[in-house]
């Protein structure tokens, strides 16, 4: 449940600072290219998934869900950068996101590559947010609430190598 909410919390304030860096550059910019503020870590963070010919009926359907969660988040935010979406619907699609990534996990090692990229994840947003920061574009408490995010991100990993939790699916 924790690592739940971590990776929530981080889709979240990706989306946001994405969004907000993605007004900020329309505003001096009248065409930004997409994805123009993401780094590699974030792109393949929301790539979707290939469903695989030998996954059984269950594992299929939790990537198509999957696919179509990272799909919605995607719409969410552009929707956001030209100002049909509101942060909730954003932060609805992220949770949506981060359940449908998490269930995929089926074994320990990638539930830890998984938590492991969302560290990267959040370590950019975190860095992203103290430039936006610096510059006067967004408040000490976005970059605290991103701090807290990647802290807890680290919580959970080394929990998750200290526990060796098992799989969140089990495969025949």
């Amino acid at each position: 449940m924790i690592k739940h909410r971590a990776l929530i919390l981080t889709i979240v304030l990706l989306a946001s600072v994405q969004a907000r860096a993605q007004t900020a550059t329309t505003r001096r910019t009248t065409t930004a290219p997409a994805g123009h503020d993401l780094g590699p870590e974030v792109l393949a963070f929301m790539k979707p998934m290939e469903v695989a010919a030998g996954d059984d009926p269950v594992r299929q359907k939790l990537t198509e869900r999957h696919n179509t969660a990272v799909r919605l988040l995607e719409l969410r935010v552009e929707g956001y950068r030209r100002g049909l979406s509101d942060v909730g619907m954003i932060t609805e699609a992220a949770q949506l996101a981060a359940r449908a990534k998490l269930e995929l996990a089926q074994q320990v090692s990638e539930r830890d590559r998984i938590v492991e990229q969302l560290l990267g994840v959040s370590k950019t947003i975190e860095s992203r947010l103290e430039q936006q920061w610096k510059r006067g574009i967004v408040s000490e408490a976005e970059v605290l609430r991103a701090r807290y995010a990647r802290e807890t991100v680290e919580v959970d990993l080394l929990k998750l190598r200290q526990a060796g939790a098992g799989p969140t699916t089990r495969p025949r």
